[in-house]
């Protein structure tokens, strides 16, 4: 049986908790998508990641980094480095 549309949102809620996905329109569009879908892809991304390892400790930063590449090599988005404080 395959997951409804209710309960695609009920796991992606879980990440950021707003029960809001992307819709396709800006998911699929060609223009790149806005910071804060951006984040939202990322979060979702990271948090499967972290599933898929289940849940181990130690590893939220190397998940949330290799889904904010994958995601951002997805769209051509070039992320420069944070300037040292």
């Amino acid at each position: 049986m395959s997951p409804t549309k209710s309960s695609r949102q009920l796991i992606l809620a879980k990440p950021g908790g707003k029960g809001e996905e992307p819709t396709a329109k800006e998911a699929k569009s060609e223009d790149p998508p806005t910071a804060d879908v951006l984040k939202r892809m990322i979060e979702v991304a990271a948090y499967y990641r972290a599933q898929n390892r289940r849940f181990d400790p130690g590893c939220a930063l190397d998940d949330w980094l290799a889904a904010e590449s994958e995601i951002c090599a997805r769209y051509g988005i070039k992320r420069e480095a944070s300037p040292s404080p």
